[in-house]
């Protein structure tokens, strides 16, 4: 069924996935991926950036999507794993049955957030997939985490993919 979150009616994330264009969605570009790109594996080693933990293979290939790595990245610029673990995030429904999602960023985050986006479209890659795949990797999170931080993963996911869904529809 709908239901509001954050003052956005929004179509059960079931019914997005159905109608989303599957096309779209699965065309992505291969390439050789690091498969858990999240800022605690980037480190700076002798002025470089370094990516550490690497996964060996993605579902038995030696290579993935760049997408995922850049809708990963993208989740964690939003869901960082300092601030949640700080308990900087909110769930709860109001009096009319709303729920309403809130999770802190920083400045910093922010910005490395825009510098992101602005990589993905100036390189020609599309910022809608990125987006809509973070929103997927955080209803995929949901059922991981119990209780309060599952509720809001889900809750934020199905929010976001209703937001892409309905500016990739028009």
């Amino acid at each position: 069924r709908k239901q509001s979150i954050n003052g956005v009616m929004c179509q059960p994330v079931e019914h997005i996935l159905h109608n989303i264009d599957e096309d779209w969605l699965t065309d992505g570009i291969p390439c050789n991926f690091h498969g858990d790109c999240i800022l605690d594996n980037i480190i700076e080693y002798n002025n470089e950036f370094k990516l550490i933990d690497w996964r060996q293979n993605f579902n038995g290939k030696l290579y993935g999507d760049v997408y995922y790595d850049l809708a990963k990245l993208n989740h964690n610029l939003t869901f960082n794993h300092d601030l949640v673990t700080d308990g900087h995030y909110k769930v709860f429904v109001d009096n009319k049955d709303e729920w309403n999602v809130d999770i802190l960023t920083s400045h910093k985050l922010q910005n490395c957030q825009e510098t992101l986006h602005k990589f993905i479209v100036d390189n020609g890659y599309d910022l809608d997939k990125v987006k809509f795949l973070t929103a997927i990797i955080w209803v995929n999170m949901a059922p991981l985490h119990a209780g309060q931080l599952g509720d809001f993963l889900m809750l934020f996911g199905q929010l976001h993919l209703n937001r892409i869904y309905k500016k990739i529809k028009k």
